[in-house]
């Protein structure tokens, strides 16, 4: 098996497999081995460059046409009391390849826009896949919309709003909305991958039939209304598979699915939200290979993949995004735990080597593009003199930030809540018991570790100087009678604690 995966690269050798001269057919099914590794591993994989390939390489596929026109050709048994043994079993066979991939079959009639083969010999076989039948119905209903959509990109009616208006909200409403995501963590990698691939040629298809390629000119009105639809949804696959690979711990093809999309966020109809939700993927991304590689990360590791310029970008952003769904105040909430997680990670590192930030900076190293992130990160990207490298200004810094990023949160939150409509209220307040429970932990835990002495360089005295340590203690009471305000079961179970603090 490892060896034909191997071959997968070279489809000519794969067919000196597969194709053996002067053979039929039917003799194709006879041979165990390639009935169970080299056919099944054949189809998935030349299927993908059929979608995905070149125009050059798909249009060197010949073998591969062959092979599925004789795959989907009716085999000619007369009947079953003059069959023999070998036509039933060759019948046998391939109706099990058949019923096994019966949407990779059906992906390459509609690659072929063969929809009245997919629906006479595949479609009944694709019932898990339903997407397909689902999509072919929505061309069936449209065919006519498509057309008068596709003459007034051609014609360039923009007075046609009717076509346009009517268009989206049936994309919206019969296709796209319909689409639902698989588990990220229960679903497989390969089944992300097939679902995302096959939605990505579903609106290729689309895109054709309303001009697309065809068109022998750019249509500046198609450009704005009915590009940015696609695209859009093209990126927020690929950015939920990169999700879905950080769930699953695999950091190489998040990233690699971010790059993918970086750029194309601003051709996306929002591309604030999809900015963030990138933003927000490549940071925790790095931030969580960090914790899994503790043993061996270093401050210099963290630091050189520039997490810290990703956070302040996001900064500006999350300012300006305004909490109207669930959607949006989840964006929220993960960037406000994705900041606490870096300042965390950061304080606790130079506690541990208050040197650490300092060797990182005069390291020769390390690119110029990289110096200076904690910087950027407190004081934004205009300030290019100020330079710290004192840990426990860092600390005293890098504490004082995540505070605020918190308080003005909260305070930006809790702005007119009672007028709001019950979901977006609903969702503000989830925010704010969140918070409110992240602003009483950060100050709580290093509040604790002070009391007790276990800041060995007393790098943390700046921290709780003077009367800060009891202003930090009254943000600890108030953050988590705020919470328990919420509904918070954190709150209840911080409560014994703010009883201790209060006494």
């Amino acid at each position: 098996m490892l060896n034909c995966c191997n071959q997968l690269n070279n489809w000519t050798i794969m067919s000196k497999h597969i194709f053996i001269a002067n053979t039929t057919f039917d003799a194709l099914w006879s041979n165990a081995y390639q009935l169970n590794y080299l056919i099944p591993y054949a189809i998935r994989a030349k299927i993908k460059l059929l979608i995905s390939g070149t125009e050059q390489e798909q249009l060197e596929q010949e073998g591969l046409c062959q092979f599925f026109n004789n795959l989907s050709a009716t085999t000619n048994v007369t009947s079953i009391t003059t069959a023999t043994s070998d036509s039933e079993t060759t019948f046998v066979k391939r109706s099990y390849i058949e019923k096994q991939y019966p949407f990779e079959l059906a992906i390459f009639f509609l690659y072929q826009k063969d929809f009245d083969r997919i629906r006479k010999t595949t479609i009944q076989l694709i019932q898990p896949y339903h997407e397909l039948d689902q999509f072919l119905v929505f061309i069936e209903h449209n065919l006519p919309l498509l057309k008068t959509l596709e003459n007034r990109y051609l014609t360039n009616n923009k007075n046609d709003t009717i076509t346009r208006d009517l268009f989206h909200e049936r994309i919206h409403k019969d296709l796209l909305s319909q689409w639902q995501l698989p588990d990220v963590i229960r679903s497989s990698i390969p089944t992300w991958d097939d679902i995302v691939t096959n939605r990505a040629l579903f609106l290729d298809i689309l895109d054709e039939l309303v001009g697309g390629p065809r068109m022998t000119f750019t249509s500046r009105l198609k450009t704005l209304e009915f590009d940015p639809i696609l695209i859009d949804y093209k990126v927020q696959l690929s950015l939920d598979m990169a999700y879905c690979a950080l769930r699953q711990r695999n950091f190489k093809l998040s990233l690699s699915k971010l790059n993918d999309t970086r750029n194309r966020l601003d051709l996306c109809q929002n591309p604030l939200i999809k900015s963030i939700y990138w933003n927000e993927i490549y940071c925790d991304v790095h931030l969580k290979r960090h914790q899994i590689q503790s043993s061996i990360s270093t401050l210099s590791s963290l630091l050189s993949t520039l997490v810290a310029k990703e956070l302040k970008k996001m900064e500006t952003k999350i300012n300006s995004l305004q909490i109207i769904d669930q959607q949006t105040a989840s964006l929220n909430s993960t960037y406000i735990q994705l900041n606490s997680q870096f300042s965390r990670t950061v304080i606790d590192f130079l506690l541990a080597q208050p040197k650490a930030y300092f060797d990182y900076e005069n390291d020769e190293k390390i690119s110029q593009a990289k110096h200076r992130q904690l910087e950027i990160y407190l004081y934004g990207f205009d300030d290019q003199t100020t330079n710290i490298q004192k840990a426990d200004l860092l600390i005293s810094e890098l504490f004082n930030k995540s505070v605020n990023i918190l308080k003005n949160n909260i305070e930006q939150q809790e702005t007119d809540l009672q007028n709001l409509s019950t979901n977006i209220r609903i969702a503000k307040e989830n925010i704010l018991s969140r918070d409110y429970n992240e602003l009483a932990s950060l100050c709580d835990d290093y509040l604790r570790r002070y009391e007790n002495n276990e800041d060995e360089n007393n790098l943390m005295h700046n921290l709780f100087s003077g009367n800060n340590s009891n202003k930090i203690a009254e943000i600890i009471v108030k953050s988590v009678l705020s919470s328990m305000k919420y509904g918070s079961n954190e709150g209840v179970k911080r409560f014994s604690r703010l009883l201790q603090i209060i006494e």
